[in-house]
């Protein structure tokens, strides 16, 4: 029995690998011009067919616009995480907080998870507060809290402002509400 449960357990093991592997091949991959105009359209398409007010702030011919413009934009090959750059800031015009569109993230294997937990300054482990075109970081879930208010100039070698501004085009509120984003 024990041998079983362990040959179990390490097929397991390594089918969970292989996904993770095959997971992180898939969002970094080029997907095809076709492919990815393709997903434009699937996406329009189920807005129109599921969302039951898309048109209530911007009308038919702007979103028409919008979506066209975007398909005729792309035209190398892109990995999904361009691919979701390009395509959020043109689902956020439909203004209306509820609708959005997430982005794939890299996944760890065991071992890589492992080696991240032993990192001394963990980005999660901050929370930050974005005050007159500033970002502070408003408080620490882990032990060190010298970091507490402090400001935030950049982050990988963009500065804030920039990615702030990059990032408010990726979500909308309803309509023209504009208060949202100031509650980063």
């Amino acid at each position: 029995m024990n041998r079983l449960f362990l040959a179990f357990f390490l097929l397991i093991i390594l089918v969970s690998c292989k996904s993770v592997e095959k997971h992180n091949e898939q969002i970094t991959k080029l997907h095809s011009i076709k492919d990815l105009r393709n997903d434009v359209d699937n996406v329009y398409r189920q807005l129109i067919r599921n969302h039951p007010k898309l048109y209530q702030y911007t009308t038919r011919e702007v979103l028409d616009f919008k979506f066209d413009s975007l398909k005729k934009s792309i035209n190398t090959p892109i990995n999904s995480r361009e691919f979701y750059k390009k395509l959020a800031p043109v689902v956020a015009n439909i203004r209306q907080g509820h609708v959005a569109v997430g982005s794939v993230s890299k996944r760890f294997t065991k071992k890589e998870r492992k080696a991240l937990k032993k990192r001394k300054l963990k980005f999660y482990d901050l929370d930050f507060e974005y005050l007159d075109e500033k970002l502070f970081v408003k408080r620490t879930f882990g032990k060190d809290s010298s970091f507490v208010g402090a400001e935030v100039i950049s982050i990988n070698g963009e500065q804030v402002n920039d990615l702030v501004n990059t990032y408010k085009t990726y979500f909308a509120s309803d309509g023209y509400n504009s208060t949202l984003h100031n509650d980063l």
